[in-house]
């Protein structure tokens, strides 16, 4: 039997032969249920604000997975959170698009307007405030020139021109406001808003790769940093001398092994396997100094930073970028 209480996992989804399964928080409302056939069906069940209790298909399984299908739920969850019930939100939009349609004529639609709209019913809803803060920002820093504009208005050259002047700048910049821009205007095109085809792709703005993420602390930044480990709890402390120490990332770390590890003819080695590495190739990192004193008290339990469950620590996180190893 299974623990109602516990959230679905993928194999009790394919397992279930009759029913109604219910999920738990944070995704209570989210169900598979059964039919006569046999078929499986995602479900959305919910409360309108008048109380009555009303569900809405999200798609069968196995088409869709329990993944997508909690990425579905979270959706109509947000729409019934801003607009009501989703049912007759659905309805709604798809009376605006079939009178859209029947009209033919194009709409006054600026890319403030679209801008404003993908801010207002995407992203403030489905990014934490941090995240949705950025995007608006970077839209007021760098949609001038095009917000007062129709979007039928501005040609792909218009785009092209307005994309390879950000990257002259700042290419990580320009990559992300193409990407959000271009989502932006597919989110119009999607919800009725605009007819206008989106022609924004990679070769708008041209090839524009990511900048590295490489931190390389100073001398002054490392005398600040390594006495305040002392402040965090051993483990954590341990995890980020290492990171230092030894050029790693901080997840490498955080899943050591001590089968990982050691003494050879020259020394003592790390050797991590290839599936845990970035690059899928296996790396090996020399041990001395206080590198060597940290390992070396870790080792005996299996993993140097073991969790409660058994397994490693999650990473640490406390910097942001990698950080490139220093002499020990």
């Amino acid at each position: 039997m299974r623990d109602s209480n516990k959230p679905l996992d993928a194999l009790t989804v394919k397992r279930h032969k009759e029913g109604v399964l219910a999920d738990v928080p944070p995704h209570q409302g989210l169900r598979l249920k059964v039919n006569k056939s046999g078929a499986k069906v995602w479900m959305y069940r919910y409360r309108t604000s008048d109380r009555r209790l009303l569900q809405i298909k999200l798609g069968d399984y196995p088409s869709m997975g329990l993944s997508d299908a909690r990425a579905a739920f979270l959706e109509q969850r947000a729409i019934r959170n801003t607009h009501g019930d989703p049912k007759q939100f659905a309805a709604e939009q798809k009376a605006e698009k079939e009178k859209y349609r029947a009209d033919g004529k194009k709409k006054e639609f600026l890319f403030s307007q679209m801008v404003a709209q993908y801010l207002t019913e995407m992203i403030e809803h489905n990014r934490e405030l941090k995240g949705a803060n950025e995007v608006r920002w970077l839209f007021e820093r760098y949609l001038k020139g095009l917000a007062g504009k129709r979007l039928q208005d501005v040609s792909p050259q218009d785009l092209h021109a307005h994309i390879l002047a950000i990257r002259a700048k700042t290419p990580d910049t320009a990559r992300r406001f193409r990407a959000e821009l271009k989502a932006a205007w597919e989110y119009s095109v999607s919800t009725g808003k605009t007819n206008v085809f989106c022609p924004i792709n990679t070769h708008i703005g041209g090839k524009i790769k990511q900048g590295r993420r490489e931190r390389v602390l100073s001398e002054g930044e490392l005398r600040l940093v390594l006495p305040w480990m002392s402040n965090y709890s051993l483990a954590i402390a341990d995890t980020l001398r290492l990171t230092l120490y030894l050029g790693l990332r901080s997840g490498e770390v955080c899943g050591l092994h001590e089968r990982e590890i050691a003494e050879e003819s020259d020394g003592w080695w790390i050797t991590i396997p290839a599936e845990r590495m970035k690059k899928r190739r296996v790396h090996r990192v020399p041990l001395s100094g206080t590198a060597l004193r940290i390992v070396q008290s870790r080792l005996g339990r299996g993993y140097l930073f073991p969790s409660r469950a058994g397994s490693s620590i999650v990473v640490v996180k406390k910097f942001g970028h990698r950080l490139v190893g220093i002499p020990v």
